[in-house]
């Protein structure tokens, strides 16, 4: 059975009743995400539905997709791409417990009849799903001077003459 997503969710009841739960959340509500991101605005595509339980535990499936803007770490320019993720999380009351969790699955540490915000749970998703250094697919479409190729700039070279010291050291032997 389909239910919009709210802000407060029971992930247990919906993990071991094979809900689904769809809807859209505010990026700008999310500030530790919109800390890493150039443009807050927007709203994330969210799905969260159980079943696939992995052993004795529930698990929490989910995806969630936004288009975000970062800063390219190649040109330093503004760069848009598409952020999705799909998760699975096992439930589990305490954190000892979680060691206990087959691989495939993280924790989600909440304990039982406790509901969790929808809107954190994504967000921690979210991050984790940044790319660790973004940048444009290709030189040709990264914006500003730094890939010059070849000496002609004025950018001092501390290792230059390296070459000319490797190939006398082995004309030496």
């Amino acid at each position: 059975m389909s239910h919009w997503l709210t802000d407060r969710i029971d992930p247990w009841r919906i993990a071991e009743g094979e809900e689904r739960l769809s809807g859209e959340l505010d990026v700008s509500k999310m500030a530790r995400l919109a800390a890493e991101i150039l443009d807050a605005s927007g709203q994330v595509r969210v799905e969260l539905w159980g079943g696939g339980s992995s052993g004795i535990w529930p698990v929490l499936n989910g995806r969630a997709e936004v288009d975000i803007s970062v800063v390219c770490q190649r040109c330093l320019e503004p760069l848009s791409i598409p952020l999705r993720v799909e998760f699975r999380l096992g439930l589990v009351e305490a954190e000892d417990a979680a060691a206990d969790l087959p691989e495939e699955l993280d924790p989600l540490i909440v304990r039982r009849f406790d509901t969790c915000s929808s809107s954190t749970l994504v967000e921690d998703e979210l991050i984790l799903g940044l790319p660790i250094a973004p940048r444009h697919d290709g030189m040709a479409e990264c914006g500003g001077e730094g890939f010059k190729k070849g000496g002609d700039d004025d950018t001092p070279r501390p290792f230059s003459d390296l070459g000319e010291l490797w190939a006398r050291a082995k004309d030496q032997e």
